[in-house]
């Protein structure tokens, strides 16, 4: 059922990466008088399971690290030890060399997440909405975007991507240099106060949004 659904994402959120917990719907098919053959479908898995399953490629491919790749590893790998040592309500995931680290939000098909970006100067934080309901649960939101903005603090990009699957919430720190080293803590300080801002003043949001209360006439809104 979908409380049972429900139950197995609150687990993978609140419980470390050495824990994973899977929903698994078993049905059985049969045509004609063959014997019923059993077929298997994943109803709720960890949210980045799908990563997960990729490591060991990943494995290979860290042998072989641009130096790029090799500062965005130990970036994260320094970030999360931060926010372990800080004892961060937000838990990022396990470090990878790309240029995005995520976390756990309280809810399947939602995630927030930091990023570096060399290229434009800069670092961010997002909240990323990737669920079948997506463009319903980013117009519920930005029906708040006053509200929300004030609890922040501080005012975020909101990106719909109609042409997408997904949409985001960002927020950026521009004009630096995200591999310079000397300048890590101050980039760590500044992802964790606004990841920590997101994660209290959008998780509450987020685990009530119900796309059954959007309407699609009220989701035209113009973006400011």
């Amino acid at each position: 059922t979908e409380e049972h659904r429900a139950a197995l994402d609150w687990l993978n959120d609140i419980t470390d990466d050495s824990f994973q917990f899977f929903g698994i719907e078993v049905e059985l098919f049969k045509i004609g008088d063959s014997p019923a053959a059993p077929n298997f479908s994943i109803v709720s898995k960890p949210n980045d399971w799908s990563r997960s399953v990729t490591s060991a490629a990943r494995k290979i491919a860290d042998e072989a690290l641009t130096e790029t790749k090799s500062l965005q590893l130990e970036y994260w790998t320094s970030f999360k030890e931060f926010m372990s040592a800080q004892n961060s309500s937000v838990r990022p995931q396990k470090a990878y060399p790309q240029h995005w680290i995520t976390a756990k939000i309280g809810r399947a098909g939602f995630h927030i997440g930091a990023l570096l970006n060399s290229i434009e100067s800069r670092v961010g934080i997002e909240l990323v909405m990737s669920d079948d309901n997506t463009k319903a649960y980013y117009w519920q939101l930005f029906e708040q975007k006053e509200e929300i903005e004030r609890e922040l603090g501080f005012q975020i990009e909101w990106m719909e991507l109609p042409e997408r699957k997904k949409s985001s919430l960002l927020s950026y720190l521009n004009d630096v240099d995200p591999l310079k080293k000397n300048q890590w803590s101050t980039y760590h300080q500044w992802m964790k106060d606004k990841l920590e801002a997101f994660d209290s003043v959008l998780r509450p949001r987020i685990r009530k949004l119900d796309a059954s209360e959007w309407k699609p006439d009220n989701g035209n809104i113009e973006d400011n």
